[in-house]
């Protein structure tokens, strides 16, 4: 469904849509977004194990070398599980990984269509990836975000910022679940450093309480 919003839109002129998806019982792929269309240009042998750093580090570098821009987004979809990204808790990708996986890419934003992963923890973690984290605090619902109305906006507003593109998203996303309860956020990563001395006296208040 998520593929299927994203060729509503699809790549064009000021910009590259593609993807990799290990689906169920399929092996897995890599595709560029087409108006109406998904492009496969890569499918693997067998399944793979994307929870290894491998696997991630891989579709970058072939997304930079196919794809060049002057500007990145990274969105992870799936579950996550504490402090760690993958399909379960025996097979994920913790943020140690992933940040070390991350860096040299000079992302301008990671996004997390996954739940609870909006947290100082992992802001902190991922401080030196990207400019701006986008991430849900709660729980997502299993639509996820909106894709076909942030990449219209995007096509609509390609001289846009990470910032602004990040509001976008926030704001998309909000927009697609009227009378839920939903939550987004727009991390500036930069600030990451300034949390550090506030958590410490709040973990100290609270080991003093």
């Amino acid at each position: 469904d998520d593929v299927r919003e994203m060729m509503s839109v699809g790549s064009g002129d000021s910009l590259d849509i593609v993807v990799q998806a290990d689906r169920k019982n399929e092996p897995a792929v890599r595709a560029h977004i087409r108006p109406g269309e998904a492009r496969v240009l890569q499918r693997a042998p067998d399944k793979v194990d994307m929870a290894e750093p491998v696997r991630l580090r891989q579709f970058l570098d072939w997304a930079r070398d196919n794809f060049q821009s002057d500007r990145a987004m990274l969105v992870l979809w799936g579950h996550s599980y504490r402090f760690a990204f993958g399909y379960d808790g025996g097979n994920s990708l913790d943020f140690i990984e992933l940040s070390n996986t991350l860096r040299g890419y000079n992302l301008d934003i990671i996004g997390f269509d996954t739940c609870g992963l909006s947290t100082i923890e992992s802001a902190y973690q991922l401080r030196e990836c990207a400019k701006f984290m986008v991430a849900s605090e709660i729980n997502v619902p299993l639509l996820g975000w909106p894709y076909g109305r942030i990449l219209w906006g995007l096509r609509d507003t390609p001289g846009m910022d990470p910032e602004q593109l990040g509001r976008t998203i926030v704001t998309k996303y909000v927009e697609s679940y009227p009378g839920a309860t939903v939550a987004l956020s727009l991390l500036n990563l930069g600030q990451a450093d300034a949390m550090i001395d506030p958590m410490r006296e709040l973990g100290t208040s609270l080991a003093l309480t």
